[in-house]
């Protein structure tokens, strides 16, 4: 175990930074996908991971809206409603229908 100053405690998204840098362990990522590849690994990524984790949970029956605080287990944490939120999502909804 390490002796001297603690660490200054991290932000988030330092935290993130860090975590990564630490499991590369100085390496660097090359990407070589096309833009075909791209664009599936999007969709794919989309498709069977974000919106089966925020639908149907995001959707207020009760009130009608949707959602935009959800835990990383799905579970509610906020009950407030943005409008920004709202078009936001109604965008999305549309964007995939058009687009999926």
């Amino acid at each position: 175990m390490k002796s001297g100053p603690s660490p200054t405690p991290l932000n988030d998204t330092q935290a993130l930074r860090a975590n990564l840098i630490e499991g590369l362990k100085g390496q660097s990522i090359q990407i070589t996908l096309d833009c075909k590849e791209i664009h599936n690994l999007y969709k794919r990524v989309l498709t069977e991971d974000i919106l089966p984790f925020w639908f149907p949970k995001c959707i207020d029956n009760k009130h009608d809206g949707f959602f935009s605080g959800l835990a990383s287990d799905g579970s509610i944490l906020d009950t407030d409603k943005s409008v920004w939120a709202q078009g936001r999502m109604a965008w999305l909804l549309l964007r995939c229908h058009q687009d999926l």
